[in-house]
């Protein structure tokens, strides 16, 4: 009887420290806060006119590509660099989805945001306008 009692505190106690491991890996992907300023704002790591290129790129390949219009998005970058959320705010682009799904594809393309010397995760503004089938992107931490 002793060692049923034994072997259920032991499982008990294992699967609480597994769920608490498992519940830290998510959350270190994922924002505890998200900054709306840092000290160092969310970049990109190639900077903008190769972003311009990718997303150009996989709009044309898809045949996509918006022709005119402006759109404003704020992303949620994580400590990681992914983009974790677009929110749409201003468009004026047919079809802005496309666009939407163009920036998640590229989601690893950016460098997380820095307070204190720590990586957070942080808003960024994107501004894109689309003029004669060509892109055009503007950052603003």
């Amino acid at each position: 009887m002793k060692s049923f009692l034994f072997l259920s505190m032991m499982l008990f106690v294992m699967s609480v420290y597994a769920q608490d491991n498992q519940q830290k890996d998510i959350t270190d992907t994922q924002c505890d806060k998200v900054f709306t300023r840092c000290e160092e704002p969310p970049s990109l790591k190639n900077g903008t006119k190769e972003y311009q290129k990718l997303l150009t790129d996989y709009l044309n390949e898809k045949n996509q590509l918006p022709t005119e219009g402006s759109a404003t998005f704020y992303l949620i970058i994580s400590k990681t660099g992914e983009v974790l959320d677009v929110k749409i705010r201003e468009n004026s682009i047919k079809e802005v989805e496309n666009l939407v799904s163009a920036i998640k594809n590229f989601k690893n393309e950016w460098k997380a945001g820095k307070q204190n010397k720590r990586l957070v995760c942080a808003y960024v503004r994107v501004e894109i306008g689309a003029n004669h089938n060509k892109i055009k992107v503007h950052l603003e931490g």
